[in-house]
């Protein structure tokens, strides 16, 4: 078996150059997903090059919080499992997913656990590494974790509410919660019973 590769080829010493990039789901079950945004799926698509991205809700926590009280979590992590079959060659699954949130006015900020600042900007002092924060996909397990303990800390003791948590694949090698043009490796996940937390 061979896999089609196409090159193309951008050279310019002078001019600007610029590219577009779109998507057609028309028939598809992404059309009938896009078209039914409230309703909850099995299978979902992510899509980089400015395609899919998937929202997540954790309804519960703040109910088992009011119910049991307070609560320190020693660890959490969100498991995420890709569907069966999804990546096979030539569709290899996203080697990395980001894991991100919206503040109240809908920009996207990291999750405490991954928000270490930078030299202008202070971080969250429970940060973990990346390779901790997770993310990467486990060819072997076919899954991917993310680190969670401080995000659902922040849920619970309603130090943060959930405007919105979102998944959408990344670069392997630069986490970034906007949208990624520099890989095209897209991953079908399951979430029905196979996106946990542990």
């Amino acid at each position: 078996d061979t896999v089609p590769v196409v090159n193309f080829p951008i050279k310019n010493a002078i001019n600007p150059i610029a590219a577009t990039i779109k998507h057609d789901y028309t028939g598809t079950a992404v059309a009938t997903q896009l078209a039914n945004p409230n309703t909850q799926y099995a299978t979902t698509f992510l899509q980089p090059m400015a395609g899919l991205k998937n929202k997540i809700a954790f309804p519960y926590l703040g109910k088992f919080a009011s119910e049991i009280g307070k609560v320190a979590i020693n660890k959490a992590e969100l498991v995420i499992d890709l569907s069966s079959g999804s990546d096979v060659i030539p569709y290899g699954a996203a080697p990395r997913l980001a894991l991100y949130r919206y503040d109240i006015a809908e920009r996207r900020q990291n999750l405490p656990d991954n928000n270490p600042g930078s030299q202008t900007v202070a971080g969250d002092p429970r940060a973990v590494s990346p390779q901790i924060f997770g993310g990467y996909y486990n060819s072997v397990t076919r899954q991917y974790i993310f680190a969670v303990t401080a995000y659902v800390q922040d849920l619970m003791d309603g130090k943060t509410k959930d405007y919105g948590t979102f998944l959408a694949p990344t670069p392997i090698n630069e986490f970034s919660i906007f949208p990624s043009v520099s890989t095209a490796a897209r991953s079908v996940i399951s979430f029905m019973g196979s996106m946990y937390f542990r």
